[in-house]
């Protein structure tokens, strides 16, 4: 098992997590592999005295293009391991979360898993309620399935390293640093269009302690939005009309019948069409 970390300037949350990793059980195969993703701050000090004591191994890569997906795109070059597990570095993990989904992808052997999620809860720090998945019932997501926003989260998800490398791993022009933060669902998504399957295991759980206030919750909501809408965008784009239908159906369904409910409603769409546009645009321009 390869667990990858990407961090860019966040100290404090970096030794939290750092310390919930130093106590995990962990096979003797087990790697910790750490993407420094341009940081300015001391997180090279940091990791480098995590790794000079780690009880395990522990590769530091450095990748200066901007991006979630650029980072987790370097640590997957350096995964030795069959399945690589993804987490934030404002995440806190459980002692037996490694082996955790080792048991889990056991599991779903047989099924042709490609992608496993988890369920993602606040943490001891508290503030505001974003960045949550708390699901708590099984969910199989079969193969050529439309995966929608939200199902799946990269701040607890694992992946099988031959079908990540075998699409090309992630979405370079997607991730939390780039407009679009939408990198892991957009993995899992083109998973299942490959032919693989995936699975959240409410079994599988981190603690988000992300410790955001209302001002910066509002700003991380609309970002997810505008990711949303350039996901549904690139998928459309790529020839699966059924998210296009999806997203209808779910920004239909958004609208309550007070009008605090309407308002909310509108602004959130506003912000995926933004999105969508904003991913058409760069499509465009890039060709």
């Amino acid at each position: 098992m390869t667990l990858l970390l990407c961090t860019r300037n966040r100290t404090a949350t970096l030794r939290r997590a750092l310390a919930t990793i130093e106590a995990l059980e962990v096979p003797n195969s087990f790697e910790l592999v750490v993407v420094d993703n341009g940081s300015t701050d001391a997180t090279p000090e940091v990791l480098a005295h995590f790794a000079a004591r780690a009880p395990f191994s522990v590769v530091i890569v450095n990748e200066t293009r901007p991006g979630l997906g650029n980072a987790r795109n370097a640590g997957l070059a350096h995964a030795t391991n069959e399945i690589v597990c993804c987490t934030d570095d404002d995440c806190l993990l459980g002692v037996d979360h490694i082996l955790s989904v080792s048991r889990s992808f056991a599991r779903f052997a047989d099924y042709g898993v490609a992608f496993i999620g988890g369920r993602i809860l606040q943490g001891p720090s508290g503030g505001a309620r974003v960045a949550l998945l708390e699901a708590a019932e099984l969910r199989f997501f079969p193969a050529g399935s439309v995966l929608w926003p939200g199902a799946v989260q990269g701040a607890n998800i694992s992946f099988r390293v031959a079908a990540l490398r075998a699409i090309g791993g992630f979405d370079g022009r997607m991730g939390a640093g780039t407009a679009f933060r939408v990198e892991d669902l957009d993995g899992a998504a083109r998973l299942l269009q490959a032919g693989g399957a995936g699975v959240l295991d409410p079994n599988l759980v981190v603690h988000h302690d992300h410790r955001r206030g209302p001002l910066r919750a509002r700003r991380l909501e609309a970002a997810n939005a505008r990711g949303r809408g350039a996901f549904v965008a690139a998928r459309v784009g790529g020839g699966d009309r059924r998210y296009g239908r999806s997203w209808l159906e779910q920004a239909t369904a958004r609208i309550g019948r007070r009008p605090d409910h309407v308002l909310r409603a509108c602004a959130t769409t506003s912000q995926e069409l933004f999105g969508a546009a904003h991913w058409a645009l760069l499509r465009a321009f890039s060709r």
